[in-house]
């Protein structure tokens, strides 16, 4: 298995000349955010229906465009993970996921459904007067089953790329079974970009556009060192039970 610098240091090189266009990708989409964000308010101001045929119409518009922005997110990992494999990659790659979108969008339904039990506890405290020493211990417990949901599944996201055929129960198992033992080092892994999550914040996210494309590189070199080692586990294990392996 590859440490985190090893992980780390293959996406440094992975992207060497290659930053302006990794920041060019992460531009574009915000422009397409932003348009996106603009005719909402377009939609609202201009609307001359009544004001709740207005409030629903915004709320759809609304659920449209974060839909949209999800399975954007997504395409954009993807061109990553194809940079990273040293595939040709596109701007329009982001648009890629929209073949897929009904099952992402079930996935990240699901995910959240799993979630929302241990998200409610988190603010249990503002719901509810309890002691706050329980609703320390309550948050601190809902936030670990949080992270380590998010974990489970993080991979749902490339497995969907790699292995378009399978259905969204089939995807998320897939996801935690590769997941299985790595759950601790993947957020390490993520943990060790702190410094430049703060980077991102004093820049008030300029420098999201060269950050995040490192992350994703980085998580692609995860996922597929995962596969490495799933492959290499399954040869051997052919190979015992053939009677063929040599110690």
């Amino acid at each position: 298995m590859l440490t985190r610098k090893e992980l780390k240091q293959n996406a440094w090189q992975e992207l060497s000349g290659k930053w302006g266009k990794a920041a060019g990708v992460g531009l574009g989409m915000f422009g397409i955010e932003l348009a996106a964000a603009v005719i909402i308010l377009m939609v609202y101001f201009l609307s001359e229906i009544s004001f709740l045929s207005a409030v629903i119409g915004m709320i759809v518009v609304g659920v449209c465009t974060i839909s949209l922005e999800y399975v954007m997110r997504i395409g954009y990992k993807w061109i990553f993970l194809k940079l990273h494999r040293g595939e040709i990659t596109y701007f329009g790659d982001i648009f890629l996921p929209f073949a897929q979108v009904g099952k992402i969008l079930v996935i990240a339904i699901c995910i959240w459904i799993m979630k929302l039990p241990f998200l409610v506890l988190q603010e249990l405290d503002r719901l509810v007067y309890i002691n706050m020493i329980i609703a320390l211990i309550l948050t601190i417990g809902a936030s670990v089953a949080v992270a380590y949901i998010s974990l489970m599944f993080i991979l749902t996201n490339y497995i969907m790329y790699d292995q378009k055929e399978l259905g969204i129960i089939a995807t998320m198992k897939r996801s935690a079974e590769l997941m299985k033992g790595q759950k601790w080092n993947c957020f390490i892994l993520l943990l060790s970009f702190f410094f430049w999550y703060l980077l991102v914040l004093v820049t008030c996210s300029i420098a999201f556009l060269w950050v995040a494309p490192y992350i994703e590189t980085t998580m692609a070199n995860f996922y597929d060192d995962l596969l490495w080692q799933e492959q290499q586990a399954q040869e051997q294990q052919a190979g015992m039970s053939s009677g063929t392996w040599e110690y």
